[in-house]
């Protein structure tokens, strides 16, 4: 009788508990992670056709500040710049990356100015992971004196924006009539088909000209630098310290939506030159991307 006395109260007990475990207030879910604003700014540099204003860093902003701020190392909200220099002397090409820095931050490894040929016509195109990137001037004649066109008016052209394409193709259009810049084909795939070029849809999505290829490195505070040889070696061993590496960002599409039909391995002379079907295009527009 006495141990049954004992084994009844432990028996209630366990009931009293489990009833207890079952009332007792989960913690509250925690609340769902804010989804990046979509929308931010590029604060272009004074005279960005100049050596000087291509290797002065963009400066990424929240358009409106309400909605959160804005941060290259977001891949939604990265926001990338691209320049395309044509020396009319010779035709010559040559492609320069322009950085985008968060606001007024310095860049973990400052830009190389490019040295530009004599009469040097520069184009720069914009590309946008976002929903719509506006362009603002560092002062009030930045925009026009670049010739930079970001929509119609106040309708936004998106993720898509240029500066001074109109005359880079001018000039493209005149060295081709020329014969000092020449078209390379286009090349041929192993499949028999015409290699793809930046207007393909195994290339690109459906909005073939809102894309560039420029690609930054991020550190891990945040900050960014140019993606060249140099900034991308192993930063040198502190003793007791872990190094950071860079990490990369792109604005190319297919690495994130690739295509469901297979790219073809070219073999003719598009294949031996990454910027060839960049060529392409200067014939056929007069003010798109690449």
């Amino acid at each position: 009788m006495v141990l049954a006395g004992i084994v009844i109260p432990l028996a209630l007990l366990g009931g009293a508990g489990a009833v207890l475990a079952a009332t007792r207030a989960r913690p509250p879910a925690p609340p769902p992670k804010a989804e990046p604003n979509p929308n931010c700014t590029l604060v272009v540099p004074a005279d960005p056709l100049s050596a000087k204003g291509l290797a002065t860093p963009y400066q990424l902003v929240a358009t409106d500040r309400r909605k959160g701020a804005c941060h290259e190392s977001v891949a939604d909200q990265a926001a990338f710049v691209e320049a395309a220099i044509l020396d009319p002397a010779t035709g010559a090409v040559s492609v320069y990356h322009p950085l985008v820095t968060d606001g007024e931050r310095r860049p973990a490894a400052d830009p190389v100015t490019p040295k530009l040929p004599a009469g040097a016509v520069v184009g720069i195109w914009f590309g946008y992971n976002g929903d719509t990137l506006t362009l603002r001037g560092a002062n009030r004649s930045t925009l026009t004196g670049a010739k930079c066109v970001n929509g119609l008016g106040r309708s936004l052209f998106g993720q898509y924006a240029y500066c001074n394409a109109v005359a880079w193709f001018q000039a493209a259009n005149a060295a081709i009539t020329a014969k000092k810049l020449v078209v390379p084909a286009t090349g041929t795939g192993k499949d028999g088909l015409p290699c793809p070029t930046v207007r393909d849809f195994s290339v690109v999505d459906q909005d073939m000209s809102d894309n560039v290829v420029s690609s930054y490195l991020i550190v891990g505070d945040g900050r960014t630098a140019p993606n060249t040889a140099d900034n991308r070696k192993p930063p040198p061993r502190t003793p007791g310290r872990r190094p950071r590496w860079f990490r990369r960002t792109t604005r190319w599409r297919w690495s994130t939506t690739r295509s469901a039909s297979p790219r073809p391995t070219c073999t003719g002379p598009a294949s031996t030159s990454p910027r060839s079907t960049r060529a392409t295009t200067p014939a056929r527009s007069t003010a798109g991307a690449w």
